[in-house]
């Protein structure tokens, strides 16, 4: 059985409702739980894609900070050596900012 669609009419003299046939869709029908899954898991990668990006950009913001700090508790030789955390860690940078 073909469903039919209410069509308001409206033209010079003439207004009123006529039924026409309604179109059918020419994309493929996909059933209600399909699309809600598709829906869902396009929702929840886009959800994990901005959370892997956050934690990336967070992590590029406090690099520096973090670099800054351990430079802090470095020898003055050892402030040029890649490592993050020094071999040797000690306090006489902040001795020397606070008695000078």
């Amino acid at each position: 059985m073909q469903t039919r669609k209410r069509v308001l009419v409206a033209s010079a003299g003439m207004a009123g409702v006529r039924e026409e046939p309604a179109r059918r869709s020419t994309s493929p029908k996909r059933s209600g739980a399909v699309r809600n899954r598709a829906r869902y898991t396009s929702g929840r990668v886009q959800h994990l894609l901005g959370r892997a990006l956050t934690l990336v950009l967070a992590l590029l913001t406090a690099a520096p900070f973090l670099w800054m700090l351990s430079g802090s508790f470095k020898t003055a030789l050892d402030v040029y050596s890649i490592n993050l955390w020094p071999n040797h860690p000690t306090v006489s940078s902040y001795a020397w900012v606070l008695t000078h």
